[in-house]
């Protein structure tokens, strides 16, 4: 699941309904559950945020920083963390 550190652009869609979930299962997507949280920012920090990634394949934490780079381009570096070190970015959220 992970992004490969690099740049985005981030884009956003309007749907006028939900995908019907089995038509999404034919076509190979499988369902997750997410927690996300923004951590508080720092000054001249990038934006920091952490995951909780729960699916069938088990549960997985994820650290991502966002630097914006020019426009609507951000750089953005992802890295799994273990269950400890995200319990502790939670509790300075």
């Amino acid at each position: 699941m992970g992004v490969p550190n690099g740049f985005e652009i981030e884009r956003k869609y309007v749907v006028e309904r939900p995908p019907d979930p089995a038509s999404l299962a034919k076509r190979g997507a499988e369902p997750h559950r997410i927690v996300q949280v923004y951590l508080e920012p720092t000054d001249q920090a990038p934006v920091r945020r952490i995951r909780q990634v729960d699916s069938d394949h088990g549960r997985r934490f994820l650290y991502t920083e966002k630097r914006q780079v020019g426009g609507i381009v951000r750089e953005e570096r992802e890295s799994e963390i273990d269950e400890a070190r995200w319990l502790e970015l939670m509790r300075d959220a």
